[in-house]
């Protein structure tokens, strides 16, 4: 917190507030403490798909949903240098655990950025590759004095809050010609931010009950801050914190109070997922045009979450990059998706695949009625004929275990 300012900083905030302080000693005398919201100190893997299809964290500013201009923000990210600084860093794979790429099957920790340089926006008009990739690797190496990061500098309090229980893209998967195939993700994130990234390893206080935009609305995050700020400088808070803040209209998903952890009070297996959560999950891959359906009712998709009929949030949905497909991530429960082409059904629980499913069927149009996690069905049928359609490919149990490995 500059004392000048009285302001956490979230997200790309965070970073900026970190260079400030990094710059100089003098900077960091003049600054009581640092606290930052939900900020990506390694990257956030979801900013690789945000620059292919432009749909960030959405909400809404004066009544206009942002992400109705996602093609303006995916033109404008793959030039601006401060989105660049927001991808996954050589120091992903050592803070969160997982690798943030796959490239034709290969994992890359400490060279994703380097892989990223071959994408569409990875390069310039004459195919050379963009200053911005440097710039950002700069960036990340001067929050660093010798082997310490700027969050353990030892004449500036830090203090880094994060949000997790929501699930949050982790890795992100392309083919040889680098678009993207599949997503891996799991519930210790905020929706955007993995929960380790946030925390640069350990958060020193992590929430349930709020997302990644929802944190600055929070009244349990609020009341935090508010402490830290007494109790750094000596002066109450109880006006210190704006209320002038931008609601994230997600944030009605999480009707439920937030609930406060301390540090190493969350734990998570080794696919990252919350010990203890509900960690079952039904995956499906259909085209953008695909249509779901729950108890004979279509879902509503909204900010890249799925509603039921009662307004429910029942999963979330992402676009597959430019690739004209998208990927559910449901609850356990019941569902039904009419699509064409390929459509490809996982079942995985706390991260582990248990059983996986692809239907193709050219040009038509099929209809899937997909069983819950208790039976892990699905029947197929082509619309305009009515006759069930056998899958094309069903996982064998070696395949399986291919994909529990990374």
């Amino acid at each position: 917190i500059r004392a000048t300012s009285g302001k956490a900083a979230m997200t790309m905030g965070g970073l900026v507030a970190g260079k400030y302080l990094a710059n100089s000693s003098t900077n960091r005398s003049k600054t009581t403490a640092l606290i930052t919201l939900g900020t990506p100190f390694v990257g956030a893997a979801k900013c690789i798909d945000v620059m292919e299809t432009g749909e960030m964290i959405t909400f809404s500013l004066l009544g206009i949903d942002i992400n109705l201009f996602k093609n303006t923000i995916k033109d404008m990210s793959k030039n601006c240098y401060a989105a660049y600084q927001l991808l996954p860093t050589s120091k992903y794979y050592s803070i969160t655990g997982t690798y943030p790429l796959s490239v034709n099957g290969t994992n890359y920790s400490t060279t994703a950025m380097t892989q990223l340089q071959n994408t569409a926006w990875g390069k310039k008009s004459d195919n050379t590759v963009k200053p911005m990739f440097s710039t950002a690797t700069t960036f990340h190496s001067s929050l660093f004095n010798g082997n310490t990061h700027i969050t353990a500098y030892s004449d500036v309090s830090a203090y880094l809050l994060a949000a997790t229980g929501v699930d949050t893209i982790s890795k992100v998967s392309m083919n040889s010609n680098y678009e993207i195939t599949a997503l891996t993700y799991s519930n210790s994130g905020d929706g955007t931010v993995l929960q380790k990234s946030a925390g640069y390893g350990t958060p020193d206080y992590t929430y349930t009950g709020t997302n990644h935009t929802g944190m600055v609305s929070d009244s349990t995050v609020i009341n935090r801050i508010k402490t830290i700020i007494t109790s750094e400088t000596g002066v109450s808070a109880a006006s210190a914190i704006s209320s002038e803040i931008i609601t994230d209209d997600t944030a009605v998903l999480y009707t439920s109070a937030s609930v406060e952890f301390e540090p190493n009070k969350i734990t998570m297996n080794d696919r990252g997922w919350i010990v203890g959560a509900d960690n079952k999950r039904i995956n499906i891959y259909a085209d953008n045009d695909s249509v779901l359906l729950i108890d004979g009712v279509v879902a509503e998709e909204k900010n890249e979450c799925v509603f039921d009929k009662n307004g429910v949030q029942i999963g979330s949905v992402w676009a597959l990059g430019s690739t004209e497909k998208k990927m559910y991530v449901l609850r356990d429960g019941e569902y039904t998706i009419s699509a064409i082409g390929d459509v490809k059904i996982e079942y995985i629980d706390n991260g582990y695949f248990e059983s996986a499913v692809e239907y193709n069927a050219d040009v038509d149009v099929m209809c899937i009625a997909i069983g819950d996690f208790a039976t892990q069905t699905a029947n197929c049928f082509v619309d305009d004929k009515q006759e069930e359609l056998l899958p094309t490919h069903v996982y064998s149990v070696s395949e399986l275990a291919e994909l529990n490995i990374d």
